[in-house]
């Protein structure tokens, strides 16, 4: 998780509030496992979830993707 949430961050550090920071924060809590799967898409976040900031990253990954 930390090359997915890396990128995030390295690409969008200057533009990040601090609340959104503490956001990601919030999600490194999860297990890799779990929020590994919540960003490819491979299960579902649960409810109680950052489901705003999961979209995003994974948005933000499937981008870098298609540029390979």
């Amino acid at each position: 998780m930390d090359i997915v949430l890396g990128g995030y961050v390295d690409a969008l550090a200057d533009r990040l509030s601090e609340v959104q920071m503490e956001r990601i924060e919030r999600l490194l809590d999860e297990s890799d496992t779990d929020l590994l799967a919540w960003i490819t898409g491979q299960a579902a976040a649960p409810a109680d979830a950052d489901r705003e900031l999961i979209s995003e990253i994974s948005a933000f990954q499937a981008g870098r993707f298609k540029k390979l």
